[in-house]
């Protein structure tokens, strides 16, 4: 919720008590509770309900905004694709069984394919993940961005975002790197800020 009312006032404020003026003073927000994906290799129906609506042109959802995320990894994923993480990554299920993991692919996205409409208009950007995952591994799955990156009717309008660091320079700069704790690959061609 912090993070939230930091967006809605940077976004549509003309100005506030900190001086900060919006960066779109002629914005309506609307809040979509999805409820979160969870450790769960379905999807939540909270979650399909708020892309349902979103979706809905009567709704007129331009963008949805959505940092909930969540990976798992099957029992053939290489333990090596992220360096120095730690033993279970966050938001993250190791060792699923391989059929298990097959099985909640397919789940996800059947679903995904059954919300998102062909001439849709709403552009989903989604957290990339905070648990250092190299995606483009087809052992790792990570949901809701996977699905809906592959799904014909939202592909070219789901945008997934990782994070930066700043990293000191001998000569006193600064150079932005993906954070250690972001995911990348598969897609994910977009970083922002994040330590």
């Amino acid at each position: 919720a912090q993070e939230m009312n930091r967006e809605v006032n940077t976004i549509g404020s003309k100005a506030n008590d900190a001086e900060i003026a919006g960066v779109n003073w002629r914005v309506s927000l609307a809040v979509l509770s999805g409820g979160g994906v969870t450790a769960r290799l379905q999807p939540a129906e909270s979650v399909m309900d708020a892309f349902r609506y979103s979706e809905n042109p009567a709704n007129k959802i331009d963008v949805l905004n959505m940092s909930s995320n969540y990976t798992f990894e099957s029992k053939r994923a290489s333990r090596g694709c992220a360096p120095a993480r730690p033993e279970t990554p966050h938001n993250t299920t190791p060792d699923v069984p391989d059929e298990a993991f097959d099985g909640g692919v397919a789940t996800w996205n059947t679903a995904v394919a059954g919300v998102f409409r062909p001439d849709g208009r709403t552009l989903y950007v989604l957290a990339a993940g905070n648990s250092g995952h190299d995606i483009s591994d087809p052992s790792i799955f990570n949901v809701p961005f996977e699905p809906m990156r592959d799904a014909p009717a939202v592909k070219d309008r789901v945008l997934s975002i990782g994070a930066t660091k700043e990293v000191a320079l001998p000569d006193g700069g600064v150079v932005l790197t993906k954070a250690d704790f972001s995911c990348f690959g598969g897609g994910i061609e977009v970083f922002a800020p994040g330590v």
